[in-house]
């Protein structure tokens, strides 16, 4: 699940640094763009000048240059903007390549005492196995021993009957 929220947030964060990308990339145009179109009003100010212009359309000029100067200062806004999307979008990614790291590490712990789990489970098994072997291994030497005392005092009765009745344990007969 965290390798699916790393990776969703990783997919965000690369489309907003592709769009702010391109919103600098738009931004840097258009300014040169007005830095071309105010250069040649200028220029068309000074040779207006120079051929002694009437006020009229120097005005004009003048007018014409002060609003391509106004886009120009817009679009050096508007490029100032883009320059720090594109900074917000690379400490974006850079944050998220970190979280990234840190989940992995993480995961990778968590693999790693998931293993571990696993090998004590099986140790478990083994060590039960081994008690069910001894505890067997104990009710058979507890039969052994009990068969070998019931045999034993079965034996010490039959000599003792026998005895009774006048009959040689060892021989048959008295």
């Amino acid at each position: 699940m965290l390798r699916s929220l790393v990776g969703s947030e990783m997919c965000i964060r690369d489309r907003l640094a592709a769009q702010a990308g391109r919103n600098l990339d738009h931004a840097k145009e258009d300014t040169g763009t007005m830095a071309a179109k105010t250069a040649a009003l200028e220029q068309e100010l000074v040779e207006a000048t120079k051929m002694g212009a009437g006020g009229e359309e120097v005005v004009g000029i003048k007018e014409r240059l002060e609003a391509k100067l106004e886009e120009a200062e817009h679009g050096l806004s508007l490029e100032k903007d883009a320059h720090a999307e594109v900074e917000q979008a690379k400490a974006a990614k850079k944050a998220v390549t970190e979280e990234a790291a840190r989940a992995n590490k993480g995961l990778a712990g968590e693999q790693t005492v998931v293993a571990q789990i696993r090998e004590l489970q099986q140790e478990v098994r083994a060590q039960v196995f081994k008690i069910k072997a001894l505890q067997l291994q104990k009710r058979l030497a507890l039969e052994d021993k009990l068969r070998f005392k019931t045999e034993s005092e079965m034996e010490d009765r039959v000599q003792t009957a026998m005895r009774d009745v006048g009959l040689d344990p060892v021989g048959g007969l008295w």
